[in-house]
């Protein structure tokens, strides 16, 4: 009889190390085609509450960028952090307006979309309230991404 229960608990041991898991099927709301390449960061706009707008920073490099791949696997590189994340994103199409999210550990960046042409521009908006001073300050940056270098 112990034969029996060892086979059978081999068997099952079997089954269970020769199933191999299904690969991770991502909704469609959260990916966007047209977002698959590398992205080059060219100008970032900073506007503060009162709306005084910064001159257009430019002096990005080729080390400022968001690689998007298939399968929402992405790359984010920025000299401003001095380092490049893995992770992955998601771009939802079922909010207004359509939002970007890349996650690398503990970095979260959160983005709403203001125009992608798959082509040209990839403009994003971000917005940040900051309550270290005791009240709420609102800082509103446009970054913009062209495919070429």
């Amino acid at each position: 009889m112990k034969k029996v229960y060892g086979f059978l608990f081999m068997a099952v041991i079997l089954f269970a190390a020769g199933c191999k898991q299904d690969p991770l099927v991502v909704p469609a709301y959260l990916q966007n085609a047209k977002l698959i390449g590398k992205w080059y960061l060219k100008e970032l706009v900073i506007t503060q509450e009162d709306g005084t707008t910064s001159p257009p920073l430019t002096d990005f490099t080729d080390k400022d960028y968001f690689d998007f791949k298939t399968g929402n696997a992405a790359t984010y590189s920025s000299t401003i952090y001095g380092s490049t994340y893995e992770g992955y994103y998601s771009a939802n199409s079922q909010n207004t307006p359509n939002t970007l999210s890349f996650k690398s550990g503990s970095l979260l960046l959160r983005y709403d979309i203001y125009s992608l042409d798959p082509l040209g521009n990839l403009v994003l908006d971000e917005t940040i309230v900051d309550t270290d001073s005791g009240f709420p300050a609102t800082t509103y940056y446009r970054y913009t991404y062209n495919k070429t270098l």
